[in-house]
């Protein structure tokens, strides 16, 4: 499995309270899901905007400063707390690889 997956994660701002799974859209582009490929690189179905998951700016609506960059070892635990949610061998494989390749990416 080396196409992207629908990015789906719970927020990865630092001590951002909010557990909720969510189902992430850019601000601008309000019906464009984004996907996040096997190197990190996050991209939005409806505008094609993309770029490394580390570069991205969140927002869940639970911080206060609004859009905030990710926190490095938070993005590999959310990531890695999707393993649980899949099915099968292959998309276990996929989110190993991707918190691979997101740790040599930010080295």
């Amino acid at each position: 499995m080396s196409d992207p997956i629908t990015f789906r994660c719970v927020c990865p701002v630092l001590n951002c309270p909010n557990e909720k799974i969510i189902y992430w859209k850019h601000k601008g582009c309000s019906n464009g899901s984004e996907t996040i490929d096997i190197n990190g690189e996050v991209k939005c179905d409806q505008c094609g905007t993309h770029d490394f998951i580390l570069n991205w700016r969140y927002s869940c609506g639970e911080h206060k400063n609004g859009y905030e960059y990710p926190d490095t070892a938070k993005v590999a635990k959310v990531i890695g707390a999707l393993v649980n949610m899949m099915e099968d061998e292959k998309e276990i494989a996929f989110i190993t690889k991707l918190c691979l390749n997101i740790k040599k990416r930010n080295k």
